[in-house]
C-alpha cells in the first residue's frame, strides 16, 4: 500500500535521493533577481503618478482605472499559466514573460505614446506579471527538498519588498530627473538584461515532476477541488486577500498620498516609499524564513509555526493601519505607516509554504498559481475603489483615511480568519488518503 503524501516520499526515501547543489542556488537567485525586476516595474507607476498625472491630465479616479488596469488580466493569466506549469518548462515561460515585460516597459518611451498607450500596456504587464509569483516559487521548488521550502518561499518573498525598496529611491530620483518615460525605458532594458542571462543559465531541476514518477511510479491528480476547499487554502486565502490589499495601496496610492497630502517631490516620495518595504523585508526573512523555520526544525507543527504566526503578523498590521490614520505627523506616524503597509506582507509568501505543502509535486503549480489568481483579483477593486472616495471625499486626506480603515478592519479580520483557519499537517494527509485512494 501506497503511503501518505507521495510527493514528498519520493524526494526522501531513497537512498539516491537528489539534492539541492550549486545550481540550485543560482537559480534561485536568477528568480530573486527577477521578482525584484517584477515589483519594481509594479511600483514604477505610483511613484511616477504625480508627474504622469500632470503631463496626461488625468484627474484621480482616471489615474486609479489605469492602476487598476494591472490588474485587469493578473488573476486569469495567473491561473492560467500556473496550470499550463503542467506541460511547459518553467524556463521557456519565465522567457516569455520577460520579453513581454521588456516591450510594455519600453513602448512608453515614446514621446507619442499617451494614455491609450499607457493603459494597454499596463494591461499587458499585467497579464505577464500576473503568474510571476506563483511561477518562480514552482521553479524555485524544483531544485530544494520539503524542508528547505521555506527558504524559498521566504527569499522569493524577500525579493518582492527588495524590489521596490531599491528601485523606489532610485526611479524616484530618476523620474524628477531624467522624466518618468526614461525610467519605463531603463526598466524594460532591465527586463530583457535578466531574459539575456536566464536563456543561457536556466533550467529545471531535480525535484521536477518527472523525478518524482521515476522514483515514485506514476502519480494520480488529487481533484482541484479537494485541496482548494481545505480549511489551509482557504484560511491562507482569507489573509492572502487582506494582506495583498495594502500591498496594492502602498504600490498604486501611497506615493501619490505622501505627494499630495504631505508635500514631498517625487525623490522624497521615493525615499519616504521605501521604508514599507524594508519593514516587509524584515517580516518575511524574520517571521517567515527565520522563526518558522528554527520552530519547526524543533518540532512545532507548521500550523502554529507558519499559520499563527502569519495570522498575528496580519492582525498587528490591522491595528497599526488604525493607529496610523490616528496619528499626527512625524516620526511615529511613519514608524506606525511602515509597520501597517509592511508587517503583513510576511503572509503571502508563508502561504507559498502552506499550500504547496498541501499539493503533490505534480499539481503543485497549479495550486500556487490558483492561489496568486484569487488574492490578486483585490489589484482590480482597491486602486479604483480609492480613486473614487478621494475625488468624491470632502478633501483627499478624508478620502485616504476612510480607505486606511476599511483597510485595518480587513487586516484585522483577514489575520483571526488566516490563524483559526491554517492547519497544513491536517489538509496534507487528507489529500494524500484521497491519492491513496485514487491510486487503488
Amino acid at each position: 500500500m501506497a503511503t501518505p503524501h507521495m510527493d514528498a516520499r519520493a524526494e526522501t526515501s531513497h537512498t539516491h535521493a537528489p539534492r539541492t547543489g550549486k545550481g540550485g542556488w543560482v537559480v534561485l537567485g536568477l528568480l530573486f533577481v527577477f521578482m525584484i525586476i517584477n515589483f519594481a516595474d509594479k511600483s514604477l507607476l505610483g511613484i511616477a503618478a504625480q508627474p504622469i498625472m500632470k503631463d496626461l491630465n488625468l484627474a484621480p479616479s482616471r489615474y486609479g482605472m489605469i492602476a487598476s488596469s494591472f490588474f485587469l488580466l493578473f488573476s486569469i493569466s495567473s491561473l492560467i499559466v500556473g496550470f499550463l506549469t503542467e506541460k511547459y518548462p518553467t524556463k521557456k515561460i519565465l522567457l516569455i514573460m520577460a520579453a513581454v515585460w521588456t516591450v510594455t516597459q519600453c513602448i512608453m518611451f515614446s514621446p507619442m505614446a499617451g494614455v491609450w498607450t499607457l493603459l494597454l500596456t499596463r494591461i499587458l504587464l499585467g497579464a505577464a506579471e500576473g503568474p510571476s509569483y506563483g511561477v518562480t516559487n514552482h521553479a524555485a521548488m524544483k531544485w530544494f527538498p520539503v524542508k528547505r521550502r521555506g527558504i524559498v518561499t521566504a527569499a522569493l518573498g524577500v525579493a518582492v519588498p527588495t524590489g521596490t525598496m531599491l528601485a523606489s529611491p532610485i526611479v524616484g530620483n530618476l523620474v524628477a530627473t531624467a522624466g518618468w518615460r526614461t525610467a519605463f525605458l531603463l526598466l524594460g532594458i532591465t527586463s530583457l538584461a535578466w531574459g539575456l542571462v536566464w536563456f543561457r543559465i536556466g533550467s529545471e531541476g531535480p525535484f521536477d515532476d518527472s523525478a518524482d514518477r521515476q522514483k515514485a511510479g506514476p502519480l494520480r491528480k488529487v481533484a482541484y477541488r479537494h485541496i482548494f476547499l481545505t480549511r489551509t487554502f482557504i484560511g491562507s486565502l482569507v489573509g492572502g486577500i487582506a494582506s495583498y490589499w495594502s500591498v496594492v495601496l502602498l504600490i498604486s496610492w501611497v506615493p501619490l498620498y505622501l505627494a499630495t497630502t504631505k508635500g514631498l517631490d517625487p525623490g522624497e516620495v521615493g525615499w519616504a516609499f521605501s521604508v514599507p518595504w524594508g519593514v516587509q523585508i524584515l517580516a518575511i526573512a524574520i517571521i517567515g524564513g527565520g522563526i518558522s523555520t528554527w520552530l519547526i526544525n524543533r518540532g512545532v507543527s507548521t500550523r502554529w509555526a507558519r499559520g499563527a504566526l502569519a495570522g498575528a503578523a496580519v492582525t498587528l498590521s490591522g491595528v497599526a493601519m488604525i493607529l496610523f490614520v490616528l496619528a499626527e505627523d512625524g516620526i511615529a506616524k511613519v514608524v506606525l505607516m511602515a509597520i501597517a503597509f509592511g508587517l503583513s506582507g510576511c503572509a503571502i509568501p508563508i502561504s507559498q509554504a502552506i499550500n504547496a505543502e498541501i499539493s503533490p509535486n505534480s499539481q503543485r503549480g497549479g495550486v500556487l498559481g490558483a492561489y496568486v489568481a484569487v488574492y490578486s483579483i483585490t489589484g482590480v477593486v482597491a486602486p479604483a475603489a480609492t480613486g473614487a472616495l478621494v475625488e468624491s471625499a470632502e478633501t483627499p486626506l478624508a478620502g485616504y483615511n476612510q480607505m486606511f480603515i476599511f483597510s485595518a478592519i480587513l487586516l484585522i479580520v483577514g489575520g483571526l480568519v488566516y490563524a483559526g483557519l491554517v492547519n497544513p499537517e491536517k489538509d496534507a494527509k487528507r489529500i494524500a488518503e484521497i491519492n491513496i485512494e485514487n491510486k487503488n
